[in-house]
């Protein structure tokens, strides 16, 4: 009897935890799980070597601020002088860098250390240059609407003896291959042409002289290959004969005869052109 009693309250028990297992299953709701949050911080930091921003100096004491992304080169962020701020999308351009907003107005240029800011048919920003570089705070820019070609340039050079006769460079755009064929001298017809590396950009130089009323007239034709296109600068500069000097004024024209080159002003006009 005893036994019997034993084995029936095992069996309630069983009975009533497989119950209570069975209400607990129905009745179970999961806890929502509540994911974690990363605190992000109110100003995040461009990751290293991402971003540069750098302050252009422009004509009429206006500066242009620009943040370049270098790893993702898809826009500019601007910030001018007149409390303007804007960012512009990364558009097409043959040479240098080119931004601008949907419908064009606004144009940011961009070679080298140099830039400029078109709005409309009028630059608003003109010959900007980071500190510490080529000063073009007084060039001039000039524009070729036939050739759809723009580039800036120095209204007089530093010299004394040397003075500009066909300036500023005319300008000629061509699809042509670029090639260079290294021949001829100076007096001859066809002048000389030789292959010139200047700032590391390759130019097929050509030059020509020819003598009258006690000066020279140098001609000079910069060619150089920009993407698909041949681009060529021509000017030419007046050279006085020393020998019409009496001294000091003979050796000191000399000594700038002897010193002076244009392939540095010219590869610094080279660096503003844009088509």
């Amino acid at each position: 009897m005893k036994n019997s009693l034993t084995y029936a309250a095992a069996a309630l028990i069983i009975i009533a935890g497989i119950a209570l297992a069975v209400w607990y299953g129905a009745n179970y709701t999961k806890p929502a799980v509540v994911p974690t949050a990363t605190p992000i911080a109110s100003s995040s930091p461009t990751p290293a070597g991402t971003a540069k921003t750098v302050t252009f100096a422009c004509d009429a004491g206006k500066t242009v601020q620009a943040t370049f992304y270098l790893d993702n080169d898809t826009r500019v962020d601007l910030k001018l002088s007149d409390g303007r701020a804007m960012s512009l999308p990364h558009a097409m351009s043959a040479s240098g860098a080119r931004y601008a907003n949907a419908d064009e107005s606004i144009v940011f240029w961009n070679k080298g250390d140099t830039a400029f800011i078109t709005e409309g048919d009028a630059t608003t920003f003109a010959n900007c240059a980071l500190p510490g570089t080529v000063d073009r705070t007084t060039w001039k820019t000039i524009t070729d609407t036939a050739q759809h070609t723009s580039f800036q340039y120095p209204p007089t050079i530093p010299t004394k003896y040397i003075s500009l006769v066909d300036w500023p460079p005319k300008i000629q755009v061509t699809h042509e291959p670029f090639a260079c064929t290294q021949a001829g001298s100076e007096i001859a017809r066809g002048g000389k042409t030789e292959q010139k590396t200047i700032n590391g950009t390759t130019y097929c130089l050509t030059t020509s002289s020819e003598g009258a009323a006690g000066s020279m007239y140098n001609q000079y034709a910069y060619a150089w290959y920009k993407g698909d296109t041949t681009v060529i600068l021509t000017f030419s500069l007046r050279l006085v004969q020393c020998a019409n000097y009496d001294q000091p004024k003979q050796q000191e024209c000399q000594a700038e005869r002897d010193v002076f080159t244009p392939d540095t002003v010219l590869d610094q006009i080279a660096q503003t052109v844009t088509f």
